[in-house]
C-alpha cells in the first residue's frame, strides 16, 4: 500500500466537470499521476489543416518546455490505467491555492 489512491469525481470548482481527488497522504514532491494523451510536435500541428486553431478551445491541451503539446482530450486516455488521470486535475479558482503542480519529464 502506497498511502494514497486517486478518485475521479465531480469537481468542487463550479462548472469544471470532473476533478481528481487524492485520498490519503503523500509527501510534497511525490509523483501521483501522469498526463496521458496524444503528443504533437510543432511540425505535426502545421500539417493539420486548421493549424493551432484546432486546439484553441481545447482545455485539455498542455504545452511542454520542449515545444511538444499533449492533448489529453483524446478518448484513448482511458487506457492509461489508474495513474493516468492527470488530465482531470483542475486549476484552483481565482484566489485559490494549487495543491498539485505539473512537472514535465521525459
Amino acid at each position: 500500500w502506497v498511502g494514497f489512491f486517486l478518485r475521479r469525481g465531480p469537481s468542487s470548482i463550479p462548472f469544471s466537470g470532473d476533478g481528481l481527488f487524492l485520498v490519503g497522504h503523500v509527501p510534497p514532491g511525490t509523483l501521483i499521476c501522469i498526463y496521458p494523451g496524444t503528443v504533437f510536435h510543432p511540425w505535426d500541428v502545421q500539417k493539420i489543416a486548421s493549424g493551432f486553431r484546432h486546439f484553441k478551445t481545447n482545455p485539455y491541451l498542455i504545452a511542454r518546455y520542449d515545444s511538444l503539446f499533449i492533448d489529453g482530450k483524446n478518448p484513448s486516455i482511458q487506457l492509461a490505467g489508474p495513474t493516468g488521470l492527470g488530465h482531470l486535475i483542475n486549476h484552483p479558482p481565482k484566489g485559490g491555492i494549487a495543491n498539485v503542480m505539473p512537472f514535465s519529464y521525459n
